[in-house]
């Protein structure tokens, strides 16, 4: 994150967590007015560390973005912002249209990127800011718990930091994302499409490391995607690497435990994003990568995996030609925007 993005996030970050549930004008005004001062181009996200779910209901949070007058007409920034939630405790990512809403405003009848005439070179570098408070739980038509969720948010081709945000509740009672749930049948699913890509690494979908696998150095993940495909072709894959801490939700249920030697203990949960220019539907490829071991491990210790998946098969819909960029979520970590070609 370069000094100019770490100010804007200060900026934000430096509101009171009142703020996120009930911002004054005057504040209002003065983060934007602030925000303006900044040689910042991008988008920002800030939210509470911890909420009370039964107490507050909502899961706000708070998008900074400065753009100039040339990148709104290239990228119409309320047609192409994504909202992007990771469950920390079961892996599952979920997304949604930044600005949609459960009324579904239609924005197909909204004007779209690179509509009208292009800005002049005077007004193109004109400057707009902004700061919008945004309730994921009205958003997101998900069944929000208890949990840690990690939060991003993209525009086409600008990504936002990443946040975690806590969900409390009273009761104490154990969120269903924290209990194991891996099936014996999965987990022996799981286990044996490892000992299938041993026995052939060019298999679709593989889980053994080939020359095509990308390097990670550290915790996080990546991706590793072609620049360009015809959409003819019988297969895209596409080659990722995970370094994860293993979520509780992610391991094989007590009852499951006598399934046999080479079953999957646990896995690690990833989500690769397809995004189109003002295209609201964001297909997306749920990853599950096995870990068959160490014996003994337990949620929360760092576990490794590679995966190759075919893109055109892991994806509903048929990729038609066009630009793309892809996106891989995993746990607090991302790899992307990658640029995707797919041509006639």
């Amino acid at each position: 994150m370069d000094k100019d993005t770490q100010a804007a996030l200060a900026l934000i970050a430096s509101l009171p967590d009142q703020s996120y549930f009930d911002l004054d004008e005057d504040t209002d005004d003065r983060i934007v007015e602030e925000l303006a001062e900044l040689p910042f181009h991008g988008i920002v996200i800030h939210a509470p560390s911890q909420v009370d779910l039964l107490k507050r209901g909502r899961l706000p949070v708070f998008l900074a973005a400065q753009t100039t007058a040339l990148r709104n007409w290239n990228v119409k920034f309320t047609l192409n912002t994504t909202a992007v939630a990771t469950d920390l405790l079961d892996g599952e990512v979920v997304l949604m249209h930044a600005f949609a809403s459960r009324k579904r405003r239609d924005y197909s009848k909204m004007p779209g990127s690179r509509h009208g005439p292009q800005p002049t070179a005077e007004a193109a570098a004109a400057t707009t800011s902004d700061l919008r408070q945004i309730n994921l739980t009205e958003l997101m038509e998900f069944d929000w718990d208890v949990s840690r969720y990690a939060i991003t948010f993209f525009t086409h081709d600008w990504v936002s930091n990443t946040v975690v945000s806590e969900l409390t509740g009273s009761g104490g009672a154990l969120p269903p994302g924290a209990t194991p749930s891996l099936s014996a049948e999965a987990a022996r699913e799981l286990g044996a499409a490892l000992r299938a890509s041993k026995a052939d690494p060019a298999l679709l979908p593989g889980f053994v490391r080939t020359s095509a696998t990308p390097t990670l150095p550290g915790e996080g993940a990546v991706l590793s995607v072609p620049a360009t495909v015809s959409a003819d072709a019988p297969t895209i894959a596409v080659h990722g690497a995970l370094r994860l801490p293993l979520a509780p939700g992610a391991f094989r249920v007590p009852s499951a435990d006598d399934v046999e030697e080479g079953a999957a203990l646990a896995y690690l949960r990833a989500s690769i994003l397809l995004v189109k220019l003002d295209e609201r539907y964001r297909p997306q490829a749920d990853v599950s990568v096995p870990v068959v071991g160490p014996v003994g491990v337990k949620p929360g210790d760092t576990a490794e995996g590679v995966f190759a998946i075919d893109l055109k098969a892991a994806l509903p819909g048929a990729l038609t030609p066009g630009d793309y960029f892809v996106y891989l979520f995993a746990g607090k970590h991302h790899s992307g925007p990658h640029a995707l070609t797919v041509t006639q």
